[in-house]
């Protein structure tokens, strides 16, 4: 009996020069290990239109930033719909009156010259210098306000602030009034600052922290 290898005769190993319609391609066998043909290469993308590509995203890129920027940004805060004080251009001189309107309040403030003081009733003297005192009124035609003598903020040619703070050691002294439709509040309000400040200085209005007009000081 014959042993089967499974190798090929060798007049397997003989093959025809003309293989399937292919001139000189051997036929596969067990020493090919790949064919003849090979499938045709994939060309590259050319630089241009990877440049081109590149670009294009870029912008996507861009525009999608932009948007997601804008999405983002926090809504701005509403404006301030209350009136200024009115007057002269939101001046009044020294006896003049600044009307103030927001809302349901109607009201107006005067700012007259006030006494000559020189020390606090229990004596004491200014540790700036001198005592500057004006007197204050409003009167409410609608609404309700409360009237204190941080209403009011002395600035000086210089540019210097001073808060009235020594009121309330002077008989008559602003401590905080409330008026309401048809009432009138009052006081003096007092500053402690160094001599000649009130020369050419203003007085501010300021209400909620907002400044609602000014009186100009000879």
């Amino acid at each position: 009996m014959s042993a089967v290898t499974g190798f090929p005769s060798p007049s397997q190993h003989s093959a025809p020069s003309h293989y399937e319609g292919y001139p000189s391609v051997s036929p596969p066998g067990p020493y090919h290990h790949r064919h003849a043909i090979e499938p045709p290469r994939r060309r590259g993308i050319p630089l241009l239109g990877v440049i081109g590509i590149a670009l294009v995203a870029a912008v996507v890129l861009l525009g999608g930033g932009i948007a997601v920027a804008v999405a983002m940004r926090p809504p701005s805060a509403p404006a301030d719909t209350r009136p200024a004080a009115n007057g002269a251009a939101g001046t009044a001189p020294l006896g003049g009156d600044l009307a103030y309107r927001a809302g349901k309040i109607d009201a107006t403030y005067t700012l007259t010259a006030g006494p000559k003081l020189t020390l606090t009733p229990s004596g004491s003297r200014p540790s700036r210098g001198a005592f500057l005192g004006l007197a204050v009124k409003v009167t409410v035609t609608g609404g309700e306000v409360f009237l204190t003598d941080d209403n009011f903020v002395l600035v000086t040619a210089e540019r210097r602030r001073f808060e009235p703070d020594v009121s309330f050691l002077f008989d008559g002294g602003l401590r905080g009034a409330r008026a309401g439709a048809g009432q009138s509040a009052g006081g003096l309000v007092v500053w402690d600052v160094p001599p000649g400040s009130e020369i050419g200085a203003t007085v501010e209005l300021r209400i909620g922290d907002g400044l609602r007009g000014t009186w100009q000081l000879p």
